[in-house]
């Protein structure tokens, strides 16, 4: 086969997405899609569009190529054909682009799968740690490490505790996103939790970029430099 003729299929990325959001359980989940921007051969895929029909029983990314795991009867309907490509750039055209022409069919689904898409497409776009930490801690929890005192805070829960009393909330942006630019994610994804039609999300999100003060020793620090402690510290 030659590559020349190959293309990729712009529903690969519903399925990037989809897989993300069903099973970013670790570090390493997320890793798999960053690892298309270091190197790894995606593959053109020919599947039923994630957003009209249903995945294959397990979908999983393996250091960087794309792989479909499940009965053979059922791989054997799948067109799947492997591509070297040395500018993985095109990932973050064709997020942008997906959302720009589906974002009506977007908005139809349940509120969980918006948000899970948003977690998904905020690792493709480059900022993997972010969203490995609004994966595992669910819009529910802010656990965090205190950077002076080595506290470690696990109170914050949503429905338990009133955020407030130690965190405050960054402000709203006041810029619109272009729809390209994704050199602040502090403008760009809260505007995409806008654009998704989920107020909610957007709201606790504020809180990640906000700030937190240490109960014990009084420190004032970015609530996500308390996470990365937690999730990320020795």
């Amino acid at each position: 086969m030659e590559y020349a003729k190959i293309t990729i299929d712009p529903t690969l990325l519903t399925y990037v997405v989809q897989a993300l959001g069903r099973v970013p359980e670790s570090l390493y989940d997320l890793q798999k899609i960053r690892n298309l921007s270091c190197g790894g051969r995606p593959v053109c895929q020919e599947l039923t569009d994630p957003l009209k029909g249903t995945l294959p029983e397990r979908l999983e990314i393996v250091r960087g190529d794309f792989s479909v795991i499940g009965k053979m009867s059922r791989l054997k309907k799948l067109a799947i054909s492997a591509m070297p490509v040395k500018d993985f750039s095109f990932l973050t055209t064709l997020t942008i682009d997906f959302l720009a022409g589906n974002i009506d069919d977007i908005r139809g689904k349940d509120v969980q799968w918006r948000r899970a898409f948003a977690i998904a497409a905020t690792a493709i776009l480059g900022e993997g740690k972010l969203a490995y930490m609004l994966s595992l801690s669910g819009f529910i929890s802010y656990y965090v490490v205190c950077s002076e005192c080595e506290n470690c805070d696990e109170e914050m829960e949503v429905g338990y505790f009133e955020l407030s009393e130690r965190m405050k909330k960054a402000k709203a942006p006041s810029g619109k996103w272009d729809g390209r630019s994704l050199e602040d994610v502090r403008l760009w994804l809260p505007n995409l939790f806008r654009l998704l039609e989920d107020e909610e999300g957007e709201e606790l999100l504020s809180y990640y970029f906000g700030t937190y003060v240490c109960p014990e020793c009084g420190k004032k620090m970015p609530v996500l430099t308390g996470m990365e402690a937690y999730y990320f510290g020795e």
